[in-house]
């Protein structure tokens, strides 16, 4: 048999602590890229699954908002219709109001017209009939002074 010697036991052994060391390094190395590979994976995957997320959590909230908007446009529109019906209602009203006094005023302005026009026909016949009484007085003194002379009395008589 073959003896080795110590000083080649030693070699071998430094050379199978050297390879094991080597091979534990790349093994390591392998080992570690692996796991950062995997880790960066997962980092990559963790970030495009939060920008998924992210982004139909946009997306919703974008929705959420339209939403939102369309109903408040939707209120303010059935409000501005009932405030203008509401406004058109009081303006139909107003109009009907002036309308009405616009007739008491003709009204009033005839019944004056014919007022004055009556007033003006009495003071008309008032001085018809005062000048008839004139007249009359007159005749009525004419006459009693003619039957004063026909009867040679005088009233007082």
């Amino acid at each position: 048999m073959t003896h080795i010697t110590p000083v080649v036991a030693l070699a071998l052994a430094l050379l199978a602590a050297g390879l094991g060391y080597g091979l534990g390094f790349l093994i390591t190395r392998s080992v570690g890229e692996n796991s950062l590979r995997n880790s960066q994976e997962r980092a990559r995957r963790v970030l495009e699954d939060a920008a998924r997320d992210a982004e139909a959590e946009k997306r919703q909230l974008l929705l959420s908002a339209k939403e939102a908007a369309y109903q408040s446009k939707q209120e303010f529109e059935r409000e501005m219709s009932r405030q203008t019906s509401d406004l058109q209602a009081r303006e139909k009203r107003l109009d009907e109001r002036e309308n009405n006094l616009h007739r008491k005023v003709d009204v009033i302005e005839k019944k004056e017209r014919d007022l004055k026009r009556s007033e003006k026909e009495l003071g008309e016949q008032g001085s018809a009939i005062a000048a008839r009484g004139q007249e009359l007085d007159k005749l009525f003194l004419e006459q009693n002074a003619r039957l004063e002379r026909i009867a040679h009395y005088t009233a007082e008589e």
